[in-house]
């Protein structure tokens, strides 16, 4: 038993100073990903196109709406910086602009889609909330 514990406790601090001698693998990976230089809205478009399987045409109209969108976020931000209950609202607006345009783009089957993958689905559209 004597030797048993010792072997264990003479084991573990050589396993602890091999393993902070490891080092990660994916660190060229993870210096290539953060090279990319993408804003909100170009994320959003790549993500709902591979999400959505967006035709052309529905990416180009999505594609536009994203960048007004980020745009208006923007500027609200800017706006409202020390006003938070009106930025909160002025944000919730322009999610309710937005939910309404993609109702007319999307499908119903890619909007379900697009609320599950937004945490949505199980609550009303933005849209549909009365004030």
């Amino acid at each position: 038993m004597k030797r048993n514990i010792l072997f264990l406790f003479l084991l573990l601090p050589g396993m602890a100073s091999y393993a902070q001698h490891l080092h990660v693998t994916d660190d060229s990976l993870d210096k290539i990903v953060l090279a990319v230089a993408l804003d909100g809205s170009a994320m959003a478009n790549i993500e709902m196109k591979k999400e959505l399987a967006l035709s052309e045409n529905q990416y180009e109209m999505v594609e536009r709406l994203n960048a007004d969108r980020y745009q208006k976020m923007l500027a609200a931000e800017q706006l409202y910086a020390a006003n938070a209950p009106e930025r909160s609202k002025t944000l919730q607006n322009i999610v309710k602009e937005r939910d309404q345009v993609l109702r007319e783009i999307l499908s119903e089957q890619q909007m379900r889609h697009l609320l599950d993958l937004e945490g949505r689905f199980n609550v009303q559209f933005v849209s549909e909330i009365k004030d």
